[in-house]
């Protein structure tokens, strides 16, 4: 079959658009590594434009952790002095037979009496439930899994969360908001249904920003795509929205400004660095170490639900601790 010219790039012969699944593969490659559209169309370019919505959060963003644990659970660990937490992602596939395997192993760490050495509260990184008909898989991929976990769970949505691939999950990040963003706590049927008792918990928001004693948490959310992470989003008639953007730029000079020496961690679902399944996601990396750099000068640790330095595969847990004034 005879190869064309792509007209928008002299000297490179793109293959007809019907030789393969999408349209962009090239017969020459750039050396870039990164595709060259025919018809000047680039594949990430096209994926950006079925991004989805990023509601602005409530309280613009803003939860302190004594609104989740409560003012006693904060005076304990300020006494000790340190902050204990667990974190995964990727829970919530099938039956999360192994969340919830990863959930009993974790409940281990809870003592009775042991104030603040007990975690403060678990972080999930997103996909808490994968496929269609979220709303009424929350029992039995988040609820049920996690019955005997003694903590509270707090969120940020995954691609798995946001995708909508039927009407019953419009608009998009509508059963991951009401399970996890809603106004008031209160037992949802998805768990009381099953003699569960847990509350739905009432971040701001799909991203927000965490204050606790010894360390920041913001927590963003990297849309809807596969691959890579996003931190725009689009509006509802199509238009791009990159209010996410802008929070996350306000919120930093806010936190710089207040020169309190606390930690910082920037959380996405999507991994800045990959070497597992889902690729790293270099434009989101490139444009969050940009904004930090920019009022903090360098950049530590950026946690992602795919990211682990032992191991890539996709149930992960991880104990993380914080002691003051590091």
């Amino acid at each position: 079959m005879p190869q064309q010219t792509d007209p928008t790039s002299p000297g490179i012969s793109a293959y007809p658009g019907a030789r393969y699944a999408f349209p962009f593969y090239e017969s020459t490659p750039s050396g870039t590594g990164a595709p060259t559209a025919v018809a000047d169309r680039r594949i990430n370019d096209w994926k950006k434009a079925q991004l989805g919505p990023t509601p602005a959060p409530r309280n613009n963003g803003a939860i302190d952790l004594a609104e989740i644990i409560g003012p006693e659970g904060v005076s304990e660990i300020e006494d000790l002095g340190e902050i204990r937490f667990h974190a995964l992602g990727d829970s919530g596939v099938g039956h999360a037979d192994e969340a919830e395997q990863v959930a009993e192993e974790m409940a281990t760490d809870f003592k009775p009496g042991a104030g603040a050495l007990n975690p403060a509260f678990l972080f999930h990184l997103g996909d808490v439930v994968y496929g269609p008909m979220k709303t009424d898989h929350y029992g039995e991929r988040f609820y049920r899994p996690y019955r005997r976990y003694p903590g509270k769970i707090i969120a940020i949505p995954g691609n798995h969360d946001g995708e909508a691939k039927n009407s019953a999950d419009l608009p998009s990040l509508n059963a991951f908001r009401a399970n996890f963003c809603a106004p008031t706590a209160e037992v949802p049927l998805q768990a009381s249904g099953s003699g569960i008792y847990r509350e739905t918990m009432i971040l701001p928001g799909i991203y927000w920003r965490l204050e606790t004693p010894f360390v920041r948490i913001l927590g963003l959310y990297s849309n809807l795509l596969e691959d890579p992470g996003c931190l725009e989003g689009r509006t509802d008639d199509g238009r791009p929205d990159v209010s996410q953007l802008e929070w996350l730029t306000a919120s930093l000079n806010d936190i710089a400004a207040k020169k309190d020496g606390k930690a910082l961690i920037i959380a996405t679902h999507h991994p800045p660095y990959s070497s597992s399944g889902h690729s790293s996601s270099d434009e989101m990396s490139d444009i969050i170490d940009a904004v930090v750099r920019r009022h903090f000068g360098r950049v530590c640790f950026n946690l992602g639900a795919n990211f682990s330095p032992a191991t890539a595969s996709s149930e992960r847990e991880a104990n993380q601790r914080w002691r003051g004034h590091t």
